[in-house]
């Protein structure tokens, strides 16, 4: 089954979002992103709301965990703070019910200063740390592919049954053949179609086009997973142009 509904943008209000997305029959979910309003300590406190919203309305929860966790960095007190930074966030997932987490591999490391392998290496370490207390608290981890952590570079990840969160349009912008995606497809629990906010490459390479659908497409008919559209700030969560990016019927 295919679960579809909309990202939100970081300054958009649930309380209004939420109820414009449940009235959509098509919507079955919501991707929140714990920045700016909806940080993790925000979305503590109004966790029962959310929540309760959530189920007024029949609708998942997908949340992206803070942009700013550097699990990759050099620096064990800044792992050790990311660290700290994601599991907070893990369990503000759990308190409002959520079913999935995203994670960007990220760093504010220099690429020319330090070895690409050991970055990955970091963040490999601490992600699967995170994915098994994600999944004690009853929360599936799902990691995006990125410019740190390239697709082709997930098997340490994916062999430790970690699921992937495919950000349609890095990939698209990376380079990532859609044909390599068919064999691999058993790992995408969720799919982001115009970009996470705040993320490279963003710009103009965040619009819906032929080739970003492609991504979606190769999952196949009977691929199993949630797909989330755009940052929308309601109403009219899926835009009609963009129902067509569903995986091949």
């Amino acid at each position: 089954m295919i679960k579809s509904g909309v990202a939100l943008a970081v300054d958009a209000d649930y309380r209004r979002v939420l109820p414009a997305v449940g009235r959509d029959a098509s919507a079955d979910c919501v991707e929140i992103p714990m920045e700016g309003r909806h940080r993790p300590g925000r979305l503590r406190e109004e966790a029962g709301e959310l929540g309760t919203l959530a189920e007024t309305y029949g609708l998942d929860i997908v949340v992206d965990l803070p942009l700013s966790a550097d699990l990759a960095s050099p620096s064990e007190q800044v792992r050790g703070g990311s660290r700290e930074l994601c599991q907070d966030a893990v369990e503000v997932a759990a308190a409002v019910d959520a079913s999935k987490a995203t994670l960007v591999p990220r760093t504010c490391a220099l690429e020319s200063a330090y070895d690409d392998v050991e970055l990955r290496g970091r963040f490999v370490e601490l992600a699967l740390d995170l994915n098994s207390y994600a999944d004690h608290a009853g929360v599936e981890l799902c990691v995006a592919p990125s410019e740190l952590l390239p697709f082709a570079e997930m098997d340490p990840l994916t062999k430790r049954d970690v699921a992937v969160c495919l950000d349609a349009v890095r990939a698209r912008a990376t380079g990532l053949d859609p044909d390599r995606l068919r064999d691999r497809r058993d790992a995408i629990s969720h799919v982001h179609l115009a970009g996470l906010p705040g993320v490279e490459p963003g710009g103009d390479a965040a619009g819906l086009d032929d080739r970003t659908e492609a991504h979606v497409r190769a999952l196949g008919h009977d691929w199993e997973g949630s797909v989330t559209f755009g940052a929308g700030d309601g109403p009219g969560p899926i835009p009609a142009e963009l129902r067509s990016a569903h995986p091949t019927t």
